[in-house]
């Protein structure tokens, strides 16, 4: 399952940095989930994965908040609707 996740984290980070300067806060806590979920995929201790797993489940909704924090779009500027 840790294997699956660095995946999913890995997936995200490509995709964020796709486009530059977005998203860079929340890049910099999937680099950090990444980090504590490779420390737990090599770890033999059981306890010290558990930590990661939990370090990882507290950084994840962090992630989902920093997600669009340097996006600007503009709504109604494609034209206008006649009655």
């Amino acid at each position: 399952m840790l294997r699956l996740a660095r995946v999913e984290v890995l997936d995200a980070m490509r995709m964020l940095t796709e486009v530059p300067d977005l998203d860079s806060g929340a890049l910099v806590v999937l680099r950090a989930m990444d980090l504590v979920i490779g420390q737990g995929i090599t770890t033999d201790l059981a306890s010290f994965r558990a930590t990661q797993i939990e370090k990882a489940r507290i950084l994840a909704p962090i992630v989902s908040t920093r997600i669009g924090t340097n996006l600007g779009f503009a709504i109604g500027a494609g034209g206008s609707v006649r009655g």
